[in-house]
C-alpha cells in the first residue's frame, strides 16, 4: 500500500506542477511549449483543473485503506491525455514541437504504468493478507 500511497503522491505533485505552470505562466506554456493560439484565460481553467485533480489525489491517498476503488481514475487521466495527443498528431492537428510531443508520450506513459502496476501490487498484496 505505501507504493501506491507514494506513486499517487508523486503524480498529484506532477499534477500541481503542471497546473501551476499553466495557471502562472500560460502564454509561455500555451505559446512556447504548446505553440498554442488561444487565450490567457483557457489556460488558466485547464492549469486551475489540474491543480484541483492533484488536490483530489492527494487527499485520496490519506483514505486509501477504505477507498481503493478510487484508484483507477488516477491511472486513467494520464492515459487519457495520451489518447488526446496522439490523436492530435494521427489527425495532423497537433501544432506543438515533435519533442514536446515525445516528452508527453513518455511522461503519460510513465504515470499510466506507475499508478496502474502500483494499483495491481496493492490489490494483490491485499488479496494475500486475506
Amino acid at each position: 500500500m505505501n507504493v501506491l500511497r507514494g506513486a499517487m503522491r508523486f503524480q498529484a505533485i506532477a499534477y500541481a506542477i503542471y497546473g501551476l505552470s499553466f495557471f502562472f505562466i500560460p502564454d509561455f506554456v500555451i505559446g512556447t511549449v504548446f505553440d498554442w493560439d488561444t487565450s490567457s484565460y483557457w489556460a488558466r481553467g485547464l492549469g486551475a483543473v489540474f491543480i484541483a485533480v492533484a488536490w483530489l489525489e492527494w487527499s485520496i491517498t490519506a483514505k486509501l485503506e477504505e477507498r481503493r476503488d478510487l484508484v483507477w481514475p488516477f491511472v486513467l487521466i494520464p492515459a487519457l491525455l495520451l489518447v488526446g495527443v496522439v490523436w492530435e498528431k494521427v489527425a495532423d492537428t497537433y501544432n506543438g514541437s515533435d519533442a514536446y510531443f515525445s516528452m508527453v508520450v513518455v511522461v503519460t506513459l510513465f504515470f499510466t504504468i506507475l499508478i496502474g502496476s502500483s494499483a495491481s501490487y496493492a490489490q494483490r498484496e491485499t488479496s494475500a493478507d486475506t
